[in-house]
């Protein structure tokens, strides 16, 4: 009897700890702020053939930036960063974090290796694909996501970190559950099956030149949706874009001019916004915020800095 009331109190325990949430409650983050730091850079060449595809994951901390350019290569440079509390804890991390990469000329996956539960460092990857046709897939936990002039099939998926989607086609589906997220479309009309992209805490802006065709629906759960987008003109009558607002959150369903592709954008906990811009002119792509632990970047006077020259084959 003393047995059956003992398992019955530890099923009760078990019960409990399900019921307060069942996952195991991640540690602080390190305050990166007040410990050393040590970075190293490296860069690597591949030749690569358009309709490739392409896996990354950043372990635990890590962010992504990806354009398209029209060799048939992948060029990836990187910026390994290590955190510790003394020269030698700090020199002894960076060797515990590194880039690996497996590859052919139609596959590759990009991961950085470290050891289990390690918060201590992380790689920035900057990745240059062919746009024609590169399909890819993106998994990270902290960091910001920025795709920009690529076609081809995109899966994104950051637990925590901003998504800056730029002059994308094809099909395109991405997710943060807490960041911002910034779409920018040029041309007239989304080439290509679908866009989708969510998140559960962040503000969402869309950027869509004054001429543009598509079927919009951009939403939010508990926000509110605001539009900066001039009337067009269908069928001798002038359509004005209108948000439509509800007691908590609102939408923006729209069909501009003759429609076309599905642009469904949404966040649960933050705001919806629709601008017009003028691509000849407006270049509105701003730097993605800087991770925990970086100081802001300085301003850059010169634009937005393009990639350095490309190798051939493989580089250290």
């Amino acid at each position: 009897m003393k047995r059956f009331a003992f398992w019955t109190v530890v099923l009760l325990a078990g019960f409990t700890v399900l019921a307060l949430g069942g996952k195991k409650k991640e540690p602080p983050l390190p305050d990166y702020a007040h410990l050393m730091r040590v970075e190293k850079q490296f860069q690597r060449g591949f030749r690569f053939y358009p309709g490739g595809r392409m896996n990354i994951s950043t372990g635990f901390m890590g962010n992504i930036e990806i354009q398209g350019w029209d060799k048939p290569q992948v060029l990836v440079e990187g910026v390994v960063t290590a955190w510790g509390y003394r020269n030698d804890d700090m020199m002894a991390n960076i060797e515990k974090i590194k880039p690996v990469f497996s590859r052919n000329e139609a596959e590759m996956v990009i991961a950085t290796d470290h050891p289990k539960e390690f918060r201590l460092g992380k790689i920035d990857y900057r990745i240059t694909v062919p746009k024609h046709r590169t399909d890819i897939t993106i998994k990270s936990n902290r960091g910001f996501i920025s795709v920009r002039g690529v076609n081809g099939w995109l899966e994104a998926d950051t637990l925590t970190g901003y998504l800056a989607l730029v002059n994308l086609s094809g099909y395109v589906s991405a997710e943060t559950d807490n960041g911002d997220i910034m779409v920018q479309f040029v041309g007239q009309r989304f080439e290509g099956h679908s866009f989708q992209a969510k998140t559960k805490k962040g503000n969402v802006s869309v950027y869509l030149p004054t001429f543009y065709h598509a079927d919009l629906s951009l939403i939010t759960l508990l926000g509110k949706p605001t539009v900066d987008y001039p009337p067009f003109t269908i069928d001798d009558k002038e359509v004005e874009v209108v948000p439509q607002l509800k007691d908590e959150g609102g939408f923006i369903n729209q069909r501009l001019r003759d429609g076309g592709a599905v642009i469904l954008v949404q966040t649960d906990a933050g705001d919806v916004k629709l601008v017009k811009f003028d691509e000849d002119t407006e270049y509105l792509a701003p730097p993605p915020p800087p991770p925990a632990g970086d100081p802001p970047p300085p301003p850059n006077p010169d634009g937005e800095k393009q990639p350095p020259p490309k190798p051939e084959g493989e580089k250290s």
